[in-house]
């Protein structure tokens, strides 16, 4: 979803040649250069300015100058935005209970090696949890089969049916639509006619049926289906007139409303806030970005038909625009496999079991409904919040860390924690926006460089200088979006 902020405002009186449009982040900071460039903005009734370089999250000041001559005029009134708005995102998951394990189970949960728990560890109705003596350790408490573990079952249980249930806000993603035939299997005068169609398997819960090549114009329009899944569609035929027509074409539209359709292997994918879906098992081999676009409570669920597997030695979740671990919700329909020294993040709600492959870590939680939890020298985080600082070498990272390289002018994120090299990677930071960079155990994302605007050479000032225009009238935003 693109930004953008509308100024409008009255016309400056006299003659004038145009108008400059100064923007700032804080009050009195506006910049020296006119966001509208060397091109003044053109006199008319009711002179605007569509300002479509702005961020989300961002409030904004302007001020406008009248032109008249290359002199400009005192400075017009300041206007100030509200917050730029965000897309839509998804309604966040509440846990509950069970937002304070590290690790919950149903029957058993078992660990092997040191591995490192943030959080609590829990299970219900089982009461076995094995393997965490010395050197394993948790911050948290143990939940054996306690009134605790229960209730956070009963809170994920909720969870794991809400996040199954989610659909994406109207707006966030462009409608899909699907043509579909439906046939006539009974014609009726003054009463109801069914007509049969094929649809996907896909949920059809909010998405939009549009009727046409009806006789009767009555029966043509938009009808919202409000059943997950459909085969017969039932239209009301009001006209004592029969219809005639055999075949009836119909178009169903999701977008806004339904679940994004995944590929079985999400690995090396960039994907926005939203709600996705596979019918199936998926798969993540090699790297996929969540980016929240700046906006820190955007919301990811993924639902997840059977299985969820990362691939050993090659498998990174990382966040990035903002995005925390505590908004990512992996549904998973069976079990979930982490694969050796996968890189993790969200909360995994598995209906059946949980295992992670050794050395495997994850910024997030745990949970599974029935099955056992099944660790080996992992280290489980309660979300690992990002920090904005300038790089350092020979030093541990965290994700999210950020600094700019003076090199290639660009702003290095990095999405996979570790420890630098002495120097810079041998082949210097990947210059290109989006690519990765590896730097001994650290993985950095090049991020959107530094965009300026070059500042035109002043005209040649008159031997006499000229009586500044008056200063445009009543600045207002009226519009942002």
């Amino acid at each position: 979803m693109s930004h953008e902020i509308t100024i409008q405002w009255d016309p400056s009186p006299g003659t004038i040649s145009g108008y400059n449009v100064y923007r700032g982040t804080v009050s009195g900071n506006e910049s020296k250069i006119p966001i509208n460039g060397s091109v003044l903005v053109p006199p008319s009734a009711t002179p605007n300015f569509v300002d479509n370089t702005v961020a989300a999250g961002v409030v904004y000041y302007y001020e406008i100058t009248a032109v008249l001559n290359g002199v400009e005029s005192l400075d017009s009134v300041q206007v100030k935005s509200a917050p730029v708005p965000f897309s839509p995102s998804p309604t966040g998951i509440q846990l509950g209970v069970a937002s304070s394990f590290g690790v919950l189970a149903g029957s058993t949960v078992t660990n092997t090696g040191a591995t490192s728990i943030i959080g609590d560890v829990g299970v219900s109705p089982g009461t076995a949890i094995t393997g965490f003596g010395a050197p394993a350790s948790i911050t948290g408490v143990f939940h054996a089969g306690d009134f605790v573990a229960a209730a956070a079952q009963q809170d994920l249980t909720t969870a794991y049916n809400a996040a199954a249930a989610a659909l994406n806000p109207s707006g966030l993603f462009p409608p899909v639509t699907t043509s579909y035939v439906v046939t006539s299997v009974a014609t009726s005068t003054g009463g109801s006619a069914l007509y049969t169609g094929t649809f996907t398997a896909a949920s059809l819960a909010g998405q939009t049926i549009t009727f046409s090549g009806f006789t009767n114009a009555s029966n043509n329009g938009a009808f919202t289906i409000s059943a997950s899944t459909a085969t017969t569609v039932t239209v009301n035929n009001p006209i004592a007139t029969a219809e005639t027509a055999s075949a009836v074409g119909m178009a169903l539209s999701g977008g806004g409303t339904t679940a994004v359709t995944l590929p079985a292997d999400i690995g090396g994918k960039t994907l926005t806030p939203g709600v996705y879906n596979v019918a199936s098992s998926l798969a993540i081999t090699g790297n996929v970005i969540l980016d929240a676009q700046g906006n820190q409570d955007a919301v990811f669920v993924f639902q997840i038909g059977s299985t969820l597997v990362t691939a050993a030695s090659n498998s990174t979740v990382s966040l990035a625009g903002g995005a925390s671990a505590s908004n990512v919700f992996w549904q998973v329909g069976s079990s979930a496999t982490l694969g050796v020294a996968t890189a993790f993040s969200g909360i995994i709600m598995a209906q059946a079991s949980i295992t992670v492959g050794t050395g495997a870590s994850v910024n997030g939680q745990l949970l599974a409904r029935t099955g056992a939890v099944t660790l080996d020298t992992n280290d489980v985080s309660l979300f690992i919040p990002g920090v904005l600082v300038l790089g350092g070498r020979q030093k541990h990272f965290d994700l999210g860390n950020i600094f700019f390289d003076c090199v290639t002018n660009t702003y290095q994120e990095v999405i996979l924690a570790g420890t630098t090299c002495s120097g810079p990677p041998p082949s210097g930071f990947n210059p290109v926006i989006g690519g990765t960079t590896l730097d001994c155990g650290v993985t950095w994302l090049t991020l959107d460089p530094p965009v300026g605007t070059l500042l035109p050479l002043p005209p040649s000032p008159p031997n006499v200088p000229p009586a500044p225009p008056a200063a445009p009238l009543n600045p207002r935003i009226t519009s942002e979006a």
